[in-house]
């Protein structure tokens, strides 16, 4: 029913900023995205491992159950990645959490690649409609941004590692994010 307005909606948001992006080196970083590999020397042994990684169903299975380090307050949740990267910011996981006053649904919000703000009318529209809202940063967006970056350059980027890596560290953080509301007695 909202895809259409939602779908419109983030596209234009995702146009802001096109202007501060800079044309960078293509690097492979085999081993960023694939930790334990040997050095990578070609695109085509890249893909190899890519494509083992896209058969493998645990590729994008987060550590066993890691409930440690969640810290609640004014509104916020913070915990930390169990993906850790060279930028300090980027390894803390923030989330915003709208209430709904009810514990039977919640709806957490990925924001687009370079987002420069959260959504609160979405998340007041949700919240209004009894489903709590939970607004995860990405990597490298918002409190996780590399300092001195304007943009999230890190999360989709030249260096395919990392681009890896970001992607992997977000479906790791989602899901850990979701264990944690299913623990806080969110039903749906």
């Amino acid at each position: 029913m909202y895809y259409n307005w939602l779908d419109r909606w983030d596209e234009q948001r995702a146009q802001r900023g096109e202007e501060a992006k800079k044309v960078a080196d293509f690097i492979l970083d085999a081993g960023r995205a694939f930790p334990g590999e040997k050095r990578i020397e070609t695109i085509d042994e890249f893909c190899v491992l890519a494509d083992q990684a896209l058969s493998d169903s645990g590729f994008y299975d987060e550590p066993s159950g890691s409930s440690q380090g969640f810290e609640r307050g004014d509104g916020w949740l913070r915990f930390p990645s169990d993906i850790s990267t060279d930028v300090e910011e980027n390894n803390v996981v923030w989330a915003n959490i709208t209430e709904s006053g009810s514990l039977d649904q919640a709806l957490v919000i990925f924001h687009h690649w370079n987002a420069s703000a959260r959504n609160r009318q979405i998340a007041r529209f949700f919240s209004q409609r009894g489903i709590t809202v939970v607004e995860i940063a990405m990597p490298y967006h918002f409190e996780r941004s590399r300092p001195g970056s304007l943009y999230a350059d890190y999360m989709l980027s030249s260096n395919l590692g990392r681009t890896i890596q970001s992607v992997r560290q977000a479906v790791w953080d989602g899901r850990k994010l979701i264990r944690w509301l299913k623990r806080e007695g969110y039903r749906e």
